[in-house]
């Protein structure tokens, strides 16, 4: 195998390595996201046993009625915790792919360039025009950089105004309670 072939090789491995690293990333975000949809469930289901308990201990009707809006107060509150941490466990998720991506292309493009630098025959019009078509992705790929990381500062400021929009709705909704 010539030089030039053992690096194009390097070149497709690190690739598919990429592709797999990305996956697994992917695959991860989304047994996170499951994760926390379970706790969810399992926490509505022993408030709801704890609720129907305090329920049967109310006496009168005025009991009745301030329990429900406790009630009604306490599932807004969840309601709005369990999609901020949705909301949170995806963007997050978003965050660490392009981070990720990130990494290996700039591994992508580090085995690329040393591809190319590996072919003898510069004279060839094919490796001209691979030399041309590897220019051009490096400028690509330096404006999806600069866009991924951008990406990356919006979603983050996303989560943290999301958050503060759940606390501020939940403050609201306990002072008209």
């Amino acid at each position: 195998m010539t030089h030039s072939n053992e690096q194009l090789l390097q070149l497709y491995r690190t690739n598919l390595k990429t592709t797999l690293d990305v996956m697994k990333l992917c695959l991860d975000g989304a047994e996170r996201l499951r994760a926390a949809q379970l706790q969810s469930i399992q926490d509505a289901k022993a408030d709801s046993a704890n609720w129907r308990q305090t329920f049967e201990s109310a006496r009168s009707a005025d009991d009745m009625a301030s329990l429900q809006r406790q009630l009604a107060q306490t599932q807004f509150e969840n309601v709005l915790g369990y999609w901020s941490d949705l909301f949170r466990a995806t963007a997050q998720a978003q965050i660490d792919t392009v981070r990720q991506m990130q990494a290996h292309a700039g591994v992508l493009a580090g085995e690329m360039r040393r591809s190319l630098e590996g072919f003898e025959d510069a004279d060839n019009p094919a490796v001209a025009a691979f030399h041309s078509l590897l220019t051009n992705a490096f400028a690509a790929y330096e404006q999806a950089v600069s866009a991924s990381e951008e990406a990356v500062r919006l979603a983050e400021g996303a989560i943290v105004t999301a958050e503060a929009g759940v606390r501020a709705a939940t403050d609201i909704h306990r002072k008209a309670a």
